[in-house]
């Protein structure tokens, strides 16, 4: 009997430790904040050669985003970028 209550403690302690180390990795994962307000602003652009979606997105030297996706536009033969931009309260 007590081996399979030492065994069930082992396990929810391994459960909950796994649990903290996502919570973690998320957390500190650069553009996947959790609880952190944003905003998606959209920008067309002539040609986005070497651009890629998570790159950060600077404004006077300080980064404020992220890029989110792009998009072609037909009626302008633009390519739309979605940015992703922190929020600060």
């Amino acid at each position: 009997m007590e081996t399979r209550k030492q065994l069930l403690m082992t396990g929810i302690f391994i459960v909950i430790g796994i649990s903290v180390i996502l919570v973690t990795i998320l957390m500190l994962g650069g553009d996947k904040t959790l609880f952190q307000k944003s905003a998606r602003l959209y920008v067309k652009f002539d040609q986005v050669q070497g651009l890629n979606p998570g790159a950060v997105v600077s404004l006077a030297g300080l980064p404020i985003g992220n890029v989110d996706g792009f998009e072609f536009d037909p009626e302008t033969n633009k390519i739309k970028v979605a940015l992703k931009i922190q929020i600060e309260e």
